[in-house]
């Protein structure tokens, strides 16, 4: 990565308007299809029979999994960097292009699954009280993360040096 990146792509709004039209894009969807339907639940997202018939288990389990695997990619994607297989630049382009999209999808494969009554284990676990309180904690970091990086990084005398034992320093003090 190059020392522009932070001005040239983190800090610029154009880099995340796919996650984000994409996410407003299925928001109305859902929005619409609640609104439209006269049943006061998110069940209107499926047919009304539920007819738990053999491929059910494995729809469930197929989108649960391809999901989870967008995730993971996007979270992954740069492993080769930190294991000595430097990825080229074609890869960290394409990564960069798409990994935000991905994750907006995966996340939203997820949603519409919970929404529609079938997230199981995962409905059970993201509906926990934590999960509000913990929301509103991080959007609030996510409106003053760029203060701090700018006032960690621009106050220091010198440049930083990604190590372990650099990032362990950091992460403790900050």
């Amino acid at each position: 990565m190059t020392n522009g990146y932070f001005n040239d792509v983190y800090t610029k709004p154009w880099c995340r308007l796919s996650p984000y039209a994409f996410g407003l894009a299925v928001g109305y969807v859902l929005y619409e299809v609640y609104q439209r339907s006269n049943v006061s639940s998110w069940d209107s997202l499926i047919p009304r029979a539920r007819i738990y018939n053999r491929y059910f288990y494995f729809k469930q389990i197929l989108i649960s999994t391809i999901a989870l695997v967008l995730l993971g990619l996007c979270i992954f994607g740069t492993y080769g960097d930190y294991i000595g297989k430097t990825l080229t630049r074609t890869h960290r382009i394409v990564y960069l292009t798409l990994s935000r999209l991905g994750w907006s999808i995966g996340l939203t494969m997820i949603i519409v699954i919970c929404f529609a009554g079938y997230g199981g284990v995962i409905n059970r676990f993201l509906s926990r009280s934590i999960f509000y309180r913990l929301s509103k904690l991080t959007y609030g970091a996510f409106l003053w993360h760029t203060l701090v990086i700018f006032v960690n990084y621009l106050g220091r005398e010198q440049a930083t040096h990604y190590t372990i034992a650099n990032i362990v320093n950091i992460f403790l003090w900050w």
